[in-house]
């Protein structure tokens, strides 16, 4: 999938994150995982409507992200 369309989780693999930081090692992840959770506990309990989708692009790594498109949905 990452070949095919530029990003590992698409389709019925993704699932919604945010990118917060770099890779973290399996020791990082361990201590930092259940803090987060914690944190971000009440706004992920909450209902999430999606009114659209965002495409976006980076023309080289390191580069910002730009909206290539957006797409309303319903």
């Amino acid at each position: 999938m990452l070949t095919r369309w530029g990003y590992p989780y698409v389709f019925d693999t993704w699932f919604f994150h945010m990118t917060l930081t770099r890779r973290l090692s399996p020791r990082e992840h361990a201590a930092i995982r259940p803090a987060a959770e914690a944190h971000f506990a009440a706004a992920l309990s909450l209902a999430r409507s999606i009114a659209e989708l965002a495409i976006f692009t980076q023309s080289a790594p390191g580069q910002n992200f730009v909206i290539a498109e957006r797409i309303p949905l319903g």
